[in-house]
């Protein structure tokens, strides 16, 4: 019997036609390799575009459910690769709304108005007569189409009363709101503190907060129990006594509370030498 003219390692006959060079083995491995990676390669874009469009998907499903519960925010700024709209916090970008002036304190029930102080004046039906104005030395405001109206010393209740029937006459709607823009209100604080001068009332503010505005006592000069309050009232001058020592050391101490233009002195050591 005669012996198989086959090379039994590569499977490939030995005797080839004249002129044909048989190809290198690195060639045939990536002639027959090549095929599989092409199933390969599509085989991961179709799950990458599947994924991409189950999250572009899950996207819309997901944030309506976040905003009901508050954790989405429903202002957007940009949009991400699939058109969904990005929240602002994602951008580069950051846009600070106007806020409005946080630091003038509302006037309580009975509080008065002073020179100084900054109103807004506005006619929900006539807004041809809305202004903005600041209440001069002789306490008096103009307003547009009437006459001079005193501000100083009437509480904002009050005020909106004068100005309706100023305008009785020309109002269809009786409607006025009136708003404190800025308060010349301020107390002044002297003596031994660290910082003595004008505090600006924003808010209730306690004689220990006033000094505490200004600086806090001076340690080594200040008698903490014998502050004095002076104020001005019915044009007579009112003196008050206060022990902030007894708040400072926290025992039990009624808070006193400052009205506008009041003058807190804080008295010194005397010292013998």
């Amino acid at each position: 019997m005669r012996r198989s003219n086959i090379d039994t390692d590569s499977h490939e006959p030995l005797a080839r036609s004249p002129g044909t060079a048989a190809p290198p083995p690195a060639a045939r491995l990536d002639s027959e390799s090549r095929p599989q990676r092409r199933g390969q390669l599509a085989f991961a874009l179709t799950a990458l575009s599947l994924g991409l469009l189950l999250l572009g998907s899950g996207c819309k499903i997901i944030r309506p459910i976040l905003e009901k519960v508050g954790l989405a925010s429903r202002s957007h700024a940009s949009t991400n690769a699939f058109g969904d709209s990005l929240p602002q916090s994602a951008t580069n970008t950051s846009v600070v709304p106007m806020l409005p002036n946080t630091n003038v304190a509302p006037l309580l029930p009975g509080d008065r108005l002073n020179e100084g102080d900054v109103i807004q004046v506005s006619f929900p039906g006539a807004t041809n007569l809305n202004a903005v104005v600041t209440i001069p030395p002789n306490g008096s405001i103009r307003l547009p189409f009437s006459t001079n109206l005193q501000a100083a010393g009437l509480t904002l209740d009050q005020l909106r009363e004068s100005i309706l029937d100023s305008y009785e006459s020309q109002l269809q709607l009786r409607e006025l709101t009136l708003k404190l823009l800025s308060s010349s209100s301020a107390v002044y604080v002297s003596g031994a503190v660290l910082r003595p001068g004008r505090v600006q009332i924003v808010r209730p503010l306690t004689a220990l907060e006033a000094v505490m505005e200004a600086g806090g006592f001076d340690p080594n000069r200040a008698k903490r129990d014998r502050v004095t309050v002076v104020r001005y009232e019915g044009g007579k001058q009112v003196t008050f006594r206060l022990d902030l020592k007894r708040a400072l050391e926290g025992k039990k101490a009624e808070p006193f509370y400052l009205k506008p233009f009041d003058i807190l002195y804080v008295p010194s050591k005397t010292f013998n030498f």
